[in-house]
């Protein structure tokens, strides 16, 4: 007797072995503390390995995975009995025979491939394998004593086993045939589907059968050398494979190398990968989740593109990025945390990843790329690390559940279109770093203010409007601002392009005399709008107003130079004549409409706009309690009021009767330095009346 420790064992310290008539290695016994992988060698001290003796692997309930030589032609009775751990073993391709309770109670014991050369297995041999879901025969039936498979419990069967044989393979005579539910198939297992080569003492996978039914098991060894290497597409279109367990030794996984695998609904990584491929699983439509190895330093491009069931993934701390297009169409993905290692993120990384409702950016993301983000419809709120210093085309559109959009200082340029689409996002704060800002960047969002930070040397806002820091250029007018009328800033000297697309309340604008360039389709797309009133002359630009209502038109004034009627720019134009409305430059600042009746009472209160005007009032305000009011003094009966409004004449008229009105005997102050005139009549015992008469300049 003799002891071996093999070099691939975990934790073994040794195998008990016999020589039988000095040529062959019965395995006797393996320590019952071993754990891990075992791999017995086909020689040792030069003498084949060919037999595993009854009991040799009892209760050994650490070990996880055993591969037998191809030397192997005998397993004896519960040779393997309650290895409770053991998830998989790889038979010899010349055994011939499994005794009977081989592998009673390997409760982990997902699948096994029973070779072509075996002719018997004994009774009981996989019983109460409780994780045994299937099992594929690469010959005929062996021969068998009752069941193989079934356990029964109180008369009832618990569970079944899929028999998996060739349509061409004899003996399953029976549909439950040992106990199992027979499936047969023209089916492959293992290295019968691969093509393989080798190179430097390593076997690179070439390709797989793709006739290959069910789930794969790529050995660790092929032929006694390490399978390190699965080449590029060599699954590629492999539609009924439905899990994969890639060997322990793996390193490198080719571009394409499982793509379009769309029945592979799991695969198993092992530790030592550390190259994924770009769209290595592109298209695996029902994977559901993928646990990542923590060597690999990238996710490439497309690698999970198009995985429609894929719900959760894991970035390892290692990754530093994730590449264009690498989890597009992951409709079912839900939440990703993104490591600090992650430097840049592709673009379309995470295109319409539509069940994803959070997303966590680290602090260490320096590049994220166009339309990253884009048709995330459930993501509801982003924080934008400050290590990111440009947000490049589209990155969050389309994200109409998005509620709040953090964008931290370090930011730097901001590209066209980024929150497009993002229906729920109401406010947007820009930070003082801010220096760059594309045209149309809040183009198609739904905004209702946009706030730049103190201390931003390139931007700034009033009331939620955007412009340069000087406030000369307009850059966007948020589409959700409930405001109906817009008055410019008298600053502003340009107005971008699309700066007012889709403005939803507002009807009307005035644009000042300092505006001198209009940007094409400045005005764009606003359905409420139906009137722009410009109070200077005619800015340079074309085709400024697009897509607006039928009613709408622009109107200018006569004096102004540039214009044309009865169109201008491709839309309806109106000159206003001053002379016919001397006061429609007022009305328009007070958000009438030109052409009302300056004279009418348009609020109720007795006071006519007019009055309003020559007052300094505001029209919207409560007029009447505005009124300059009679003042009794010692000898006089005085009344002091604003006379400063051009193109308006003053009248203060007296009665006794508050029938007959003159000015006679009313004596006016000159204009103070206030703008105030003050009206007095002698105070007598006769009561006396005062009015104020206001009228157009010239005229009584």
């Amino acid at each position: 007797m003799a002891a071996l420790q093999p070099s691939l064992a975990a934790d073994i310290d040794d195998l008990q072995w016999s020589i039988q008539d000095d040529e062959t290695i019965i395995i006797e016994r393996c320590n019952d503390k071993a754990s891990g992988e075992l791999i017995i060698p086909e020689k040792i001290e030069g003498h084949l390995v060919k037999v595993i003796q009854q009991h040799a692997f009892d209760g050994c309930d650490l070990l996880t995975k055993i591969e037998l030589p191809d030397s192997v032609i005998e397993i004896g009775a519960s040779a393997f009995c309650e290895c409770r751990s053991l998830v998989s073993i790889q038979l010899s391709s010349n055994l011939q025979s499994i005794g009977s309770d081989a592998f009673v109670a390997c409760v982990s014991l997902n699948e096994v491939v029973i070779p072509a050369s075996v002719g018997h297995i004994g009774q009981r041999a996989f019983v109460a394998c409780e994780s045994l879901t299937d099992i594929y025969f690469e010959g005929d039936a062996p021969s068998i004593n009752s069941y193989i498979f079934e356990d029964i419990i109180e008369g009832e069967v618990e569970y079944w086993v899929t028999v998996h044989c060739r349509d061409t393979a004899s003996g399953f005579y029976h549909e439950h045939w040992g106990g199992g539910i027979v499936l047969s198939s023209p089916f492959l297992y293992g290295i019968e589907a691969l093509s393989y080569f080798e190179l430097d003492g390593a076997i690179h996978i070439e390709s797989c059968d793709t006739s290959f039914s069910g789930a794969m098991n790529i050995p660790d060894y092929i032929d006694q050398l390490p399978v390190l290497v699965i080449e590029d597409g060599a699954f590629k279109n492999c539609s009924s494979i439905t899990s994969v367990e890639l060997p322990a030794y793996l390193t490198d996984i080719g571009e394409e190398a499982f793509s379009d695998c769309t029945q592979m609904k799991s695969i198993e990584f092992q530790l030592k990968v550390r190259n994924i491929g770009p769209d290595a699983f592109a298209s695996c439509e029902v994977l559901e989740s993928v646990t990542l190895p923590s060597q690999i330093a990238r996710i490439d491009s497309g690698t999970f593109s198009c995985c429609y069931k894929l719900q959760s993934i894991n970035i390892p701390s290692g990754v530093d990025s994730i590449g264009d297009a690498a989890f597009l169409d992951c409709i079912s993905l839900v939440e990703i945390s993104i490591p600090s290692s992650v430097k840049s993120i592709g673009q379309r990384a995470f295109y319409y990843c539509e069940k994803m409702e959070t997303i966590s950016l680290s602090e260490g993301i320096e590049s994220i790329g166009a339309y990253a983000f884009i048709n995330c419809s459930s993501l509801g709120k982003v924080r934008l690390p400050g290590s990111v210093e440009a947000l490049a085309t589209s990155t969050f559109a389309g994200c109409s559940s998005l509620q709040e959009l953090i964008l931290s200082e370090g930011l730097l340029t901001i590209g066209s279109n980024i929150i497009a689409s993002c229906t729920s996002l109401r406010m947007l704060d820009l930070p003082a770093s801010v220096e760059r800002i594309d045209e149309g960047a809040f183009t198609h969002s739904s905004l209702g203010a946009i706030n730049v930070t103190t201390g931003n040397v390139s931007y700034s806002s009033v009331d939620g409007v955007l412009f340069d820091a000087a406030q000369k250029h307009l850059i966007f007018y948020p589409v959700d601002k409930k405001l109906s009328v817009y008055h410019l800033p008298d600053s502003v000297e340009s107005i971008a392009e699309q700066a007012f697309w889709g403005c939803t309340y507002i009807e009307s604008m005035v644009i000042p005399t300092s505006v001198n360039n209009l940007s094409v389709s400045a005005v764009s797309w606003c359905l409420a709008l139906r009137a722009v009133y410009f109070l200077g002359d005619a800015p340079a630009g074309s085709e400024a107003f697009n897509n607006l209502p039928n009613e709408f038109i622009i109107y200018y004034f006569s004096d102004r130079t540039g214009f044309t009627s009865p169109n201008w720019m491709g839309v309806k134009s109106e000159e206003i004549d001053r002379s016919i409305y001397p006061e429609a430059e007022w009305l328009i600042s007070q958000n009438r409409d030109h052409d009302v009746d300056v004279f009418a009472d348009d609020s109720g209160d007795g006071v006519s706009l007019f009055m309003a005007k020559a007052l300094g009032l505001d029209p919207d305000d409560h007029l009447a309690s505005q009124m300059p009011q009679a003042d009794l003094q010692q000898e006089t009966v005085e009344i002091t009021f604003k006379a400063e409004e051009l193109g308006v004449d003053y009248f203060v008229e007296q009665s006794h009767n508050l029938i007959d009105w003159d000015s006679q005997g009313v004596s006016l102050t000159p204009i103070n330095a206030d703008g105030e005139i003050t009206a007095s009549v002698p105070a007598t015992e006769t009561k006396v009346f005062l009015r104020l008469v206001v009228a157009r300049a010239g005229l009584e």
